[in-house]
């Protein structure tokens, strides 16, 4: 229950006495981590003839030959392999970031865009190793696409976030140069790289950036904790603070957001081994489809496991995949055997089921993990706690505009992003909680307020987005929400934070108006009612005898900063302010900002 206070007394103590500022200037923040140093990643140790092919440190290194016959058959003019170093202030880790990429024969900056094909190395190889070790550049040549390998920092990193960052920015530099499609951007990679592609996907499904078309696995290695106990070789880089910085026991949650699947303790060997779909990213790629080629004979005898336990679930889920076992494989320029090689792959039949797909990113059925604070297509997620992977799974009924999200879990804030679902307002968003937190549902893109979907009445004591563009409501734990996002065209935006604020606290208001506004009312109520005005602006706050009506005068933008701090006195503790500003100019009423609901700790 909240304490009941005065609610004049407490509105004119916070916000009557504010003084104004400019606002202060804003600059990009890279990733500070002194303790990461390049050099603290241990050397591998020499590759000889003897040295075991048994283990994934040493397996992924060895060399085979690209198939000079099928290179020949492909020529289709003389393209070039292009190496490029990305510096560090743009891939916001402090670490360049190197790549080699080729254009076709045939492009044209002018012309149609095209699909790329992103090439990932396996462990202890660096970018240019897929050239000479694939024909995915001449494939790509021959299909008129654009070819890129990145590096991932360092060539010893199992697709830890911050290697991760590094590939992002190696893809948007191909997005921003040179004329690719980012709705057909594919991945294929072998070993290390095949786990690496295949998380990349899973993590990166925001709707407004990058996001996977296709992933292709070639003898993938898929779950890192599996790798650090059935290859001790392998432990001194996994524990490397590039990569997990720990050991699995110590840091369960670091290997497991960097791997697809995740094993149940104990259920290997002997294998395949059981999953524990609830702690496994792939659970994210059933939107994508996967292609998931192995040898069933592989060196890595741990590995052809993962390869049919990654397809099988894939395929219990309904999604788009198709696995390739094959046996025998070996070296096109020796006879050899090299089960664990980029040999195994067959690019002619992959280049042939890449050919024509599309990113998604709309999807009417979504299943989403999130081991970040981030969006997956139209769901956006803040998590409850950090080190733990918050689910939601969504359905979008577009006859009837309603989105529908199940299963919420470890969930602080859960977004519906209306803009992204091809749902049109007014939209029914209904949220379910699937533990005893509950969280707090917004609907966001254009919506002003929420309703009850069947009185049509204001829901009470919502949240407002900063932005004047969305609005929430708190779903229990266990519980379940169901509203309706109204749409309103606001004339500006207000906020005050931080939004909670602890009594004592600095707050700082923020009214963004039309730049012919030359003064503003600032309404501050305890209550949120929807009413009309004469010219079709919407008033959210409950006009009260407590209401307090606060002129302020705008800049020549039609702005205001001002700052305020909150009586110390544990009196206000739970106190909820309704705020929104009518703009006025000479004309007269000149449009009314959004609502925003400010609360004391």
């Amino acid at each position: 229950m909240r304490p009941s206070i005065l609610p004049a007394a407490v509105m004119t103590a916070v916000l009557l006495a504010v003084t104004s500022s400019a606002a202060p200037a804003q600059q990009a923040i890279l990733i500070d981590r002194p303790d990461l140093r390049l050099d603290d990643i241990p050397t591998l140790p020499a590759l000889k003839s003897d040295s075991p092919r048994d283990t994934l440190l040493f397996a992924d290194r060895f060399v085979v030959s690209a198939d000079a016959n099928e290179i020949s058959a492909l020529a289709f003019g003389t393209p070039t392999l292009v190496d490029v170093q990305i510096p560090s202030e743009v891939t916001g880790t402090g670490f360049n970031e190197i790549l080699q990429y080729q254009l076709p024969a045939d492009y044209d900056p002018e012309g149609s865009a095209r699909p790329l094909v992103v090439a990932y190395h396996g462990f202890g190889m660096s970018a240019n190793s897929v050239q000479l070790q694939s024909t995915i550049d001449e494939w790509c040549n021959s299909y008129g696409w654009i070819y890129m390998a990145p590096t991932g920092i360092d060539d010893k990193l199992f697709g830890s976030p911050i290697s991760q960052q590094n590939v992002e920015a190696a893809i948007q530099f191909m997005l921003d140069d040179f004329n690719v499609d980012p709705d057909r951007i594919y991945l294929v990679g072998f070993s290390m790289g095949g786990g690496v592609v295949g998380n990349f996907s899973s993590r990166h499904r925001d709707a407004d950036e990058i996001m996977i078309a296709a992933v292709a696995t070639v003898s993938g290695s898929f779950d890192w904790t599996m790798a650090w106990f059935e290859d001790p070789a392998s432990q001194p880089w996994l524990e490397n603070p590039f990569n997990f910085g720990d050991t699995p026991g110590n840091a369960p949650f670091a290997y497991q957001q960097a791997s697809n699947l995740h094993h149940l303790s104990g259920s290997y060997p002997p294998f395949p081994g059981s999953i524990d779909i609830t702690r496994s990213m792939a659970h994210n790629l059933v939107q994508t489809p996967t292609w998931v080629t192995w040898d069933t004979g592989d060196s890595l005898a741990y590995l052809p496991s993962q390869s049919s336990n990654l397809q099988a679930w894939l395929g219990s889920q309904g999604a788009d995949t198709t696995a390739v076992p094959v046996s025998g494989t070996t070296d096109p320029g020796t006879g050899l055997p090299a089960t664990h090689s980029w040999a195994v792959l067959d690019e002619e039949a992959l280049f042939t089921w890449l050919d024509g797909r599309v990113v998604d990113r709309s999807p009417s059925v979504l299943a989403a993990r999130f081991d970040e604070d981030r969006a997956a297509t139209w769901l956006d997620m803040t998590r409850s706690s950090a080190d733990a992977f918050s689910d939601a799974s969504g359905t979008l009924d577009l006859v009837n505009d309603q989105a529908t999200v199940v299963g919420v879990t470890n969930a602080d804030v859960l977004a519906v992003e209306i803009g992204d679902t091809g749902l049109s307002l007014p939209a029914r968003v209904t949220g379910v909680s699937t533990d005893a937190e509950g969280f707090t549902l917004m609907v966001r893109g254009g919506v002003g307020y929420l309703t009850d979907p069947n009185t049509g009445s204001i829901v009470a004591g919502q949240e407002y987005a900063i932005d004047g563009g969305g609005a929430g409501v708190q779903v229990d734990g266990f519980g379940t929400a169901d509203v309706t996002g109204i749409a309103v065209d606001w004339a500006g935006t207000l906020n005050l934070l931080p939004d909670p604020a602890p009594p004592g606290a600095t707050v700082t208001l923020t009214v963004d108006g039309p730049a012919e506004a030359t003064a503003t009312w600032l309404l501050v109520g305890t209550a949120d009612e929807v009413a009309s005005l004469p010219g079709g602006e919407v008033l959210l706050v409950a006009i009260q005898a407590s209401t307090l009506f606060i002129p302020l005068p705008l800049d020549v933008e039609g702005n205001v900063r001002a700052f305020a701090t909150l009586p110390s006195s544990p009196s206000i503790s739970g106190a909820r302010l309704v705020l929104q500003a009518a703009f006025v100019s000479g004309a007269g009423l000149d449009g009314i900002s959004n609502a925003f609901a400010f609360d004391v700790e």
